[in-house]
């Protein structure tokens, strides 16, 4: 099997991401009861379109990175990651890394792309000083849950969803 590659790119990155967004949306509407819950959803191509404009939003901030990872040259998996100051009483004041999103395309997930990812990520936070990693993941995708566990991650704050 050909090594996985890593790289950082840019906003002109985001076209080679917008299948593997497209299969992670999918994944998400089979797994989660949550998804289209609360109204029918916009079309995949305008909901990758509002992907697409925060991915871009967040670029333009200092220390977001979108890390993308070929192999053979092919686009098998992503992570968006970007880094903020605290906004919880709680938190500390340094940095805090946030994952955005982390994708792997269907077919390459359990071969090792994911720990990839997560190890290109936490080499971003350590070059940005970040002392923390915070994500979210939708209720039933226990698939993603044990994943980041196995990365060392914990559950510390659940939000709610519910009818307005």
């Amino acid at each position: 099997m050909a090594q996985v590659e890593i790289a950082q790119v840019g906003a002109e990155g985001l076209e080679t991401i917008e299948p593997l967004w497209i299969s992670m949306h999918r994944h998400h509407e089979v797994v989660s009861p949550m998804i289209g819950r609360f109204g029918e959803l916009p079309d995949l191509g305008e909901l990758w379109s509002r992907r697409r404009g925060h991915y871009e939003v967040w670029l333009a901030e200092p220390g977001a990175e979108l890390l993308i990872a070929t192999l053979d040259g092919i686009p098998v998996g992503y992570a968006m990651v970007r880094i903020r100051g605290p906004r919880r009483a709680w938190e500390p004041r340094e940095p805090i890394g946030t994952l955005e999103t982390l994708a792997v395309e269907e077919t390459r997930r359990g071969l090792g792309v994911g720990g990839l990812l997560m190890q290109a990520v936490r080499e971003v936070l350590a070059r940005e000083g970040a002392v923390a990693l915070e994500l979210s993941v939708l209720d039933g995708n226990d698939a993603a849950m044990r994943f980041y566990e196995r990365h060392g991650l914990r559950p510390a704050l659940v939000t709610f969803m519910g009818p307005a």
